[in-house]
């Protein structure tokens, strides 16, 4: 996309406008098909989270943390010192965010070999790994690759070995991944006779959550509870769970703002909609390069493609509609 960018502008645009450019872009055509279609394009995956008597809070995520450790193994090549190898990965999104790591395994790798760590499973959700090393037992991992790595590769330790710069991000020390969630519409927990009790959301410093704080929690799921998102990714429950719980939550979702070159652009579902995401790119870019009459003309593109995009979803949610649905794929 941003290759298409510099293309059609006929001239070089630096990288972090044109990444600044397409996510604006993306973040507006969204903006649109949630105005026009909340429910079709919006209703996030059901999920679960699991609630142990007393709990309160609990972390939502997109992507689980990987619980298995990476594989090892070592080459000969290069002039290093004998030396252990100590690495864990985490899971990448396309903005960056990460899973937490996954246990650390290590390897005694031999005078003049190189180590080597086999990259994980793809996980659905998921553009890449990051790899976190050192090579002495104690030490802190660090950050080893620039940009995630692929599914398909594996991660070869440099001739010069692993590098433990302490400028080097550390593994994080939470779950991350859930920003491309905007709320949490639906909380819902299944009784014993298989019926379900909804859940409503309340504000933390509304009336209803101070009483909730005040209530004692019964072991029954047919119980009303109340809940709410603190800090994006956190579940508050009140009052604390009295049993056991396993709710199955629905949540709105926004594309994630793109960081990485490999980042597939969100919302391809729609014909029309990469080149509406291109075209405003451009417009954006046009401005600032005070190319303002250039700038309309791309605006006008992107508005009318982002016009033919809400009049397909439209046409979507008419109930009478019984023949195929036009620019879908």
């Amino acid at each position: 996309m941003k290759a298409a960018i510099s293309r059609w502008c006929r001239e070089p645009i630096d990288d972090d406008i044109a990444t600044d450019a397409v996510n604006d872009s993306v973040e507006k055509l969204w903006l649109a098909i949630a105005t026009a279609n909340m429910s079709a394009l919006l209703g996030g995956p059901v999920q679960n989270v699991s609630f142990s008597a007393g709990d309160e809070r609990k972390t939502i995520v997109s992507i689980a943390d990987p619980v298995a450790a990476p594989t090892l193994s070592q080459a000969a090549g290069g002039t290093l010192a004998a030396h252990t190898l100590f690495a864990a990965y985490t899971l990448v999104t396309e903005s960056g965010s990460e899973t937490l790591p996954s246990p650390t395994a290590s390897l005694a790798v031999l005078l003049n070999n190189l180590g080597s760590v086999a990259p994980p499973a793809f996980v659905q959700g998921a553009i890449g790994w990051n790899l976190y090393a050192a090579t002495a037992d104690g030490t802190r991992l660090a950050l080893q690759n620039g940009g995630p790595l692929d599914f398909a590769a594996s991660w070869q330790e440099p001739p010069e070995g692993v590098v433990s710069a302490p400028d080097l991000a550390s593994p994080p020390t939470m779950n991350g991944t859930a920003d491309d969630i905007v709320c949490v519409n639906v909380l819902e927990v299944q009784n014993p006779d298989n019926t379900w009790t909804r859940w409503e959301g309340a504000d933390l410093q509304g009336l209803t959550m101070s009483r909730a704080e005040r209530m004692i929690a019964p072991n029954s799921t047919y119980a009303p509870y109340f809940y709410d998102v603190v800090n994006g990714s956190t579940f508050e429950v009140r009052p604390a769970l009295g049993g056991n719980a396993i709710p199955r939550y629905f949540y709105t979702k926004k594309p994630r703002r793109l960081r990485f070159n490999q980042a597939p652009i969100p919302l391809q579902r729609y014909s029309g909609s990469t080149e509406a995401v291109r075209d405003y790119a451009i417009a954006k870019v046009k401005m600032g390069l005070e190319e303002f009459e250039a700038a309309q003309g791309w605006m006008a593109n992107a508005a009318a493609l982002q016009a033919q995009i809400l009049s397909t979803v439209n046409l979507m949610n008419r109930n009478k509609v019984r023949r195929i649905t036009p620019f879908m794929y």
